[in-house]
């Protein structure tokens, strides 16, 4: 009987270090669930900064190209454009071999295209209605890129033209559109 009642208490200790091994087992388990979940919750965070981090840097890859664009599509419009100005240019100049000063209103071309259909007025009146300018501009008249016209004329005390006056220029080119400029001059 000795035998048996050893043998229970051997069992007993088998279950009872069965079951704590199964504890720490399980306890084991769960503290290894509980670092996966951490974990993964980190990679979710980590993957999700990632995605939002790819997401801005093609955001922001659409608005450089869109700016590029823009750039590219006003660059070809500015090679189309002209654009002129007017200014008063004093030069020197002989009558009757004497010396004198001529002067002359330049109209000057800065664009990358040329000036067609030149409408140039002087305090509101068409410039070839001037009697002081003795040039005319013909209706055909074009300006091309970095060029310029220069139209003489002669300032009397009779003369309509008085000094300062307004010039309004307007024009075509081949960007489609009538363009204008205007201001007043002096010497």
């Amino acid at each position: 009987m000795v035998d048996l009642e050893l043998s229970n208490w051997i069992n007993l200790g088998i279950l009872i270090v069965a079951g704590l091994v199964g504890i720490l087992a399980w306890l084991g388990a769960c503290n290894a669930a509980k670092e996966a979940r951490k974990s993964q919750d980190e990679a979710n965070k980590a993957a999700k900064r990632s995605a939002s981090a790819a997401e801005r840097a093609n955001s922001i890859q659409t608005d450089i190209l869109k700016i590029e664009e823009s750039r590219q599509a006003e660059a070809a419009a500015e090679s189309r454009r002209a654009a002129l100005t007017a200014g008063i240019l004093e030069k020197d100049a002989f009558h009757f071999d004497e010396p004198t000063k001529e002067l002359y209103l330049v109209i000057r071309n800065t664009g990358a295209s040329c000036a067609r259909d030149i409408e140039v007025l002087v305090d509101d009146c068409p410039l070839n209605d001037y009697r002081e300018f003795p040039t005319k501009i013909p209706s055909d008249a074009h300006i091309g890129p970095q060029g310029d016209l220069e139209l003489v004329f002669w300032l009397t005390a009779s003369g309509k033209l008085k000094c300062p006056f307004r010039v309004a220029l307007s024009w075509s080119d081949d960007s489609g559109q009538r363009n204008s400029w205007s201001s007043t001059l002096s010497w």
